[in-house]
């Protein structure tokens, strides 16, 4: 069982891929609440003139960003990486495709 845990962070015991230099656009209509959220955190929020906002995480884990982008319902897109941008779309599609 220790071995499990090892090389592990504390409050971290399971080992996610983490993706960094992600950058996130978020629609005006939810951009109020991403940057309240985002205020003490070491993400960058930058404002659009038409009151949308690009977010930057330097880092995090690859799952937590899909789901919070699939959460969304279209009011996210990742702009870089672009891969994870193709994962998510590939998510989507299977999620439309379920039946």
């Amino acid at each position: 069982m220790k071995k499990l845990f090892e090389g592990q962070k504390k409050g971290s015991p399971f080992k996610f891929d983490e993706v960094k230099d992600i950058e996130v656009w978020c629609s005006k209509e939810i951009a109020g609440y991403v940057i309240e959220q985002r205020q003490e955190s070491d993400q960058k929020v930058t404002e659009n003139k038409d009151g949308s906002v690009i977010v930057y995480i330097p880092s995090a884990p690859k799952l937590d960003i899909i789901k919070w982008v699939l959460s969304e319902g279209g009011d996210t897109k990742i702009l870089t990486p672009k891969w994870l941008w193709r994962e998510v779309v590939e998510k989507a599609k299977r999620i439309v495709n379920c039946k």
